[in-house]
């Protein structure tokens, strides 16, 4: 499930750390979970923002994976979106690069770690076999 489509929807704001927009898709994905169906939640979040929320107790584990790249690369992807997205501006750009570079410095330090997916090399669709090899593993 893509995060960004209750964003605007459903109260985010950085005063709590985003808690109650974690806590609303550790609710959903634990909904789905008792009707059995596997949930992957794809958005720009670190595992402190889902570990502190109430909804958490319901899980026994959650995975965590960081899709990062080469600065220059992350540069270029965020200049080819389409202009109505806003994400090439210079401000969208040093904060998507901040965190991208934050990622690949604590991932392992987090708790839980993170997984490190580099896919500067990579084409889109070595990279969705990848990441889909590594869902799999945790099932």
């Amino acid at each position: 499930m893509e995060a960004d489509i209750l964003w605007g929807v459903v109260s985010a704001t950085p005063e709590n750390d985003y808690q109650e927009y974690r806590n609303i898709w550790l609710r959903l994905a634990k909904n789905i979970g008792q009707a059995g169906k596997p949930v992957v939640l794809c958005g720009s979040a670190i595992p402190d923002q889902f570990e502190a929320c109430p909804e958490r107790r319901y899980f026994s584990t959650l995975h965590y994976l960081a899709i990062v790249c080469k600065d220059e690369c992350l540069k270029e992807r965020l200049q080819q979106r389409p202009q109505w997205r806003k994400s090439s501006t210079d401000a969208v750009t040093r904060e998507m690069l901040r965190f991208n570079r934050w990622l690949k410095a604590h991932a392992a330090t987090t708790h839980p770690p993170m997984t490190l997916h580099d896919n500067s090399q990579l084409s889109i669709p070595e990279s969705t076999r990848w990441i889909a090899q590594w869902i799999r593993e945790r099932r």
